[in-house]
């Protein structure tokens, strides 16, 4: 126990800082109050023993000292408590900017095995969970501390009594250990499932349209049911280990009181012991059996909240990229962008082989090709989303991972075909990059949406649904325009930005992509022949590497080009 209690302090610690003078505090107070607590049981056998001698003075006296005890001990619980809460309320806090800042630099990959539900529980049960760990871990040890001070007391008084003791604890400490151990690997299995319901759950919710046109409720309930099943089998299987250290394991120290008595009975009889003795040996016999209790407690506790902790470590302490620790922050920049020989594989196939290729600053290049030829592929590793295998990629001769977070964020940006809207006012969506009204109202104008926003009741004050179910595509895909130009990178990436609009809007954002490439590096990929038309050049990409590079007239006779061109729009 002791080892896992080193190693939970040690990781917790590790991800917190353990400075806290809340925590420091409450670790004081609580040691001071073992000794404190200790005295309860001592001045009760002096008080017996007074009045069974008629010293009844002596004995008010102990009466009062006693109640000063109790006083002193109930004032230092309330302090300890009002410490801690003052520590997790700090400590919830942290841990969950950790958490979603974390969750914010996930890169694609683990983005896609990570499980939603788990995301979602360890973002409330677990870090409540995590902010207790302090709590139980020096309480833990109190007890221990508790503990060896008690059986110093039995040594001192008589050396069989304290063997006897020893022998009965560890007995109901191992039997009762072995149930926790066990009851933890359904712990386990109980959340693994709990996580999988939610994950489902969320994803139902955002699917209730289809679910109901294709009828696949019933379906879906089936293998909610099957993780249901499941999670019951390991919650009860967790019950019945704990139940069975509650009744038959904890018979041992019943049944080792009553032999305790026997032998206390015997030293009295025989003058080995005084009544006082007597009396005390048993009160603390009690308090050991109250601590060994309280560490098995805590010992539940702490398995139940390092698993939590785990869980949210895991997310935090992900590799989210190293690679992009950078340092460079020059404040000027032209936007040319540079493949160098760039390969990249995902589950050992290569997507990309042996790229390159150079694109001048103010202009617009497109990215063609059938679906599945590393177009996106393109797009992800030049937003650092992955990290490339082989090659290097430049952005105005400076390698990307070269670049700090914050300066690289800022100097390129995606409209993507399916951006997401918050459940938030459109004013707080745009005040995500922009709080400037005046700014905000400018782009809006400038792509075309500004007009609509201002038909609405309340204006840029209209809460969207999430990911603004309430606004059509072509809305959506303004908005999200808007977004980005308020953050004025200096190179724009279009995914397939017109692949579900209407020809009106398609056409407003062909109009501002022209206009945009006057103090913008554009990147697009597309179908859209009218796009290709307006690009100054394109990158022809077949099964990860370029067949063709030039603009629509160069490249028109070029079969695989042709083809594209015939098939779209």
């Amino acid at each position: 126990m002791l080892k896992e209690i080193y190693k939970i302090t040690r990781d917790y610690f590790k991800l917190l800082n353990p400075k806290d003078k809340y925590l420091h505090a409450f670790i004081i107070i609580c040691l001071i109050n073992i000794l404190i607590s200790l005295l309860i049981p001592y001045y009760a056998s002096l008080i017996i023993s007074s009045v069974t001698a008629s010293a009844y003075n002596t004995a008010i006296k102990e009466v009062l000292l006693l109640c000063l005890v109790f006083v002193i001990n109930k004032v230092l619980s309330f302090v300890t408590n009002i410490l801690y809460a003052k520590y997790f309320k700090n400590t919830y806090v942290e841990v969950h900017k950790l958490l979603v800042n974390s969750v914010c630099e996930f890169d694609e990959e683990y983005t896609r095995k990570i499980n939603g539900g788990k995301v979602l529980n360890s973002s409330n049960i677990d870090i409540l969970n995590i902010a207790e760990l302090p709590s139980i871990i020096f309480e833990m040890i109190i007890e221990f501390v508790k503990l060896i001070i008690l059986y110093v007391i039995f040594f001192k008084n008589n050396i069989i009594i304290f063997f006897y003791s020893v022998f009965i604890n560890t007995l109901y400490y191992i039997t009762s250990k072995k149930c926790i151990t066990k009851s933890r690997v359904c712990l386990k299995s109980q959340r693994k499932y709990a996580d999988k319901m939610t994950s489902l759950l969320s994803q139902i919710l955002r699917a209730l349209k289809d679910i109901k046109s294709l009828g696949v409720a019933p379906k879906l309930n089936q293998k909610m049911n099957n993780y249901r099943k499941k999670w019951q089998e390991s919650y009860y299987k967790k019950r019945k280990y704990l139940i069975l250290r509650k009744t038959w394991i904890a018979l041992i120290i019943s049944i080792g009181k009553i032999i305790l008595y026997f032998i206390l009975i015997y030293l009295l009889k025989n003058d080995y012991i005084k009544l006082a003795t007597f009396i005390l040996m048993i009160s603390y016999y009690e308090k050991t059996r109250e601590s060994i209790d309280t560490i098995i407690s805590f010992n539940i506790s702490l398995i139940d909240e390092s698993v939590s902790f785990y869980r949210v470590n895991d997310i935090i302490e992900h590799n989210n990229g190293d690679y992009l620790d950078g340092e460079y922050k020059t404040s000027n920049i032209e936007g040319v962008v540079e493949f160098k020989k760039v390969s990249f594989k995902y589950d050992d196939k290569f997507v990309l082989k042996n790229v390159s290729f150079k694109i001048e600053k103010n202009t617009i290049t497109t990215f063609i090709g059938e679906y599945g030829v590393g177009k996106s592929t393109i797009f992800n590793l030049l937003l650092r989303l992955y990290k490339i295998n082989e090659g290097k990629i430049f952005v105005d001769s400076v390698d990307i991972y070269e670049y700090s977070k914050d300066k690289y964020n800022s100097l390129i940006s995606v409209v993507n075909q399916k951006t997401f809207v918050f459940n938030f006012s459109i004013k707080d969506n745009l005040s995500l990059i922009d709080s400037n009204k005046e700014r905000q109202i400018e782009v809006c104008k400038r792509v075309g949406i500004h007009n609509y926003i201002m038909s609405l009741k309340n204006g840029y004050n209209t809460i969207l649904k999430e990911d603004a179910t309430n606004l059509s595509g072509g809305q959506k895909q303004l908005l999200s325009l808007a977004r980005v130009l308020l953050l004025n990178p200096k190179i724009i990436l279009f995914d397939e930005v017109t692949s579900s609009l209407d020809p009106k809007t398609s056409h407003k954002i062909f109009q501002l992509i022209n206009e945009l490439k006057e103090n913008h590096t554009i990147l697009v990929i597309t179908h859209n022949k009218e796009i290709m038309k307006l690009s100054d050049n394109l990158i022809l990409l077949e099964k990860g590497k370029i067949t063709g590079i030039g603009n629509h007239d160069s490249l028109i006779d070029n079969k695989t080009y042709k083809n594209l061109v015939d098939n779209v729009n």
